[in-house]
């Protein structure tokens, strides 16, 4: 019997070594009844064959994949999904589920003088669990967030959203209560418009999508060099957090809220410069707790692309104009395709002045959109962040066959290019491309008892260097024992023991 439990024990923990699988779930709100939704991964050829959900609720648990589950009371519930896969691999994970719902209710108002729609907001919390409530627009927290609510005191607020007849949504979040949130999605008039033209927008065309993990009180990485027109996309791996930039104001702020694990947030950076965010429950501004930072970059040079877009209602076939400081745009007029959404990408100058921009319909010249345009600052000295680059050196391992020794070498770059080239003692540079969030590599250096210097250097800015001096073993010193000490085993120091020598006799 001893032998057969032995070998089965065996067989299960190779199951599990081998097979890869990782349970997961979300949820679409967190009324008294939730619709809960697995979305767990497992390798490829490895399906799911069970899931077993343990509500915290009365004992009470269920082995559909996406259980619609009802509790018994509004409280909080530490929710259990377990799977198990076809090959044996079985992974589990708890989220602690408050039952908690904001019931929202809007009005959408007409253009004021400013060219701004008031939209009038009533929160409720039926639960009286929310307690804080934090109101955002399009990334950023509205004056007089967060807000006070409870059951018999609705939050009754007024939002001024721009009229420029875009897509724009409001986020009602609760501070307390990561899971218990509303939206309010709308597209407003265009307050400036008063033909078939609307919704001037600029920006920059879309470029490399770079994800940052929010864990338990950690980013991963705290650190992400980009080009303007990049995307961060924060993924939350843990519950309870925000990403919520220093700025509080203008178009590099933002702000998600505190949210919870399965969440995702996406944030475009407009300026070259250092963008720091934290936390908003474990940090804070100035690099205080779990923080981090957005590290952007104009394009090489200081000219860039620029995506004008806008809608149309007309599509008449002599197109439209684009003007931009006053002068025609190279290949105006341009042809509408169609009617909706056009777009148009110029090349401009990152001078960070301003600069009128038009769009003109060729066959109304009456009918246009306008705005002045600040472009970005890529000149120099115009914001951009600075590369920063280290180097650390390991312990130097035992000499080899050819009297060499090993060296681990870690790389840490912030705002650098796409690599580095490393020289040992002014040698030949080797170019090694950066890995996220380090670098690690393992040098080969003479054992021979001597200082050796170690350079590293970011291939787009040369001035971004480091040099570290490592003294490695001297591998070529004869073998020398010394102070041989011959005893019997166990020996202690031994005892003595007295012969007398008398007469005649020992």
């Amino acid at each position: 019997m001893k032998i057969f439990g032995f070998t089965l024990s065996l067989l299960l923990v190779a199951n599990i070594a081998f097979a890869q699988c990782t349970a997961s779930f979300t949820w679409n709100d967190t009324d008294i009844t939730i619709q809960f939704m697995d979305i767990s991964t497992t390798d490829v050829g490895d399906p799911i064959v069970s899931w077993f959900w343990d509500f915290d609720d009365n004992g009470n648990t269920s082995t559909e994949q996406n259980p619609l589950y009802t509790f018994s009371e509004a409280d909080k519930y530490d929710v259990i999904l377990t799977i198990t896969t076809q090959n044996g691999c079985i992974s589990s994970i708890e989220i602690e589920i408050e039952t908690c719902v904001l019931a929202v209710n809007h009005t959408i108002g007409v253009c004021d003088i400013n060219g701004n729609i008031p939209v009038d907001i009533t929160v409720n919390d039926p639960w009286d669990v929310a307690e804080e409530v934090d109101i955002i627009l399009d990334g950023q927290s509205v004056l007089g967030s967060p807000f006070i609510i409870d059951d018999s005191n609705p939050i009754n607020v007024s939002v001024d959203v721009p009229g420029d007849g875009l897509d724009h949504v409001i986020q009602i979040q609760s501070i307390e209560i990561a899971t218990c949130a509303n939206a309010i999605e709308l597209t407003t008039d265009d307050c400036n418009s008063d033909c078939f033209l609307s919704g001037l927008q600029v920006g920059y065309p879309a470029g490399v999508t770079h994800t940052v993990d929010v864990g338990d009180d950690f980013f991963n990485p705290v650190s992400v060099g980009l080009v303007l027109g990049d995307i961060v996309n924060f993924d939350w791996i843990g519950d309870g957090h925000s990403t919520t930039s220093d700025a509080t104001t203008g178009p590099d702020a933002w702000n998600s809220g505190v949210i919870s694990i399965g969440s995702s947030f996406e944030v475009v950076i407009d300026n070259p410069g250092t963008h720091p965010f934290y936390c908003i429950p474990h940090g804070g501004p100035g690099g205080v707790g779990m923080s981090g930072e957005i590290l952007a970059n104009c394009p090489s040079g200081n000219s860039l692309d620029l995506l004008i877009s806008f809608n149309t209602t007309l599509a008449d076939a002599a197109g439209y104009n684009i003007y931009y400081d006053g002068v025609l745009v190279t290949g105006s007029p341009f042809s509408y395709t169609g009617t909706g959404t056009q777009s148009q990408t110029i090349s401009i100058v990152g001078d960070g002045l301003l600069h009128p921009l038009i769009v003109e319909d060729v066959n109304d010249p009456s009918c246009t959109l306008s705005m002045d345009y600040n472009s970005p600052d890529c000149n120099q000295g115009g914001g951009n962040p600075v590369c920063n680059i280290t180097l650390s050196l390991g312990q130097p391992s035992g000499c080899d066959a050819n009297q060499d020794v090993m060296v681990d070498a870690t790389v840490i770059v912030a705002n650098g290019g796409t690599g580095f080239n490393l020289s040992i003692d002014g040698g030949t540079p080797t170019f090694y491309t950066y890995n996220i969030p380090s670098t690690t590599i393992v040098l080969s250096l003479p054992g021979d008892g001597q200082n050796h210097t170690i350079s590293v250097t970011d291939d787009a800015d040369s001035g971004c260097t480091t040099t570290t001096v490592i003294n490695t073993p001297n591998c070529n010193l004869p073998c020398s024992i010394t102070n041989l000490v011959v005893s019997e085993a166990g020996a202690t120091g031994g005892i003595t023991h007295t012969v007398e020598v008398e007469d005649f006799i020992f």
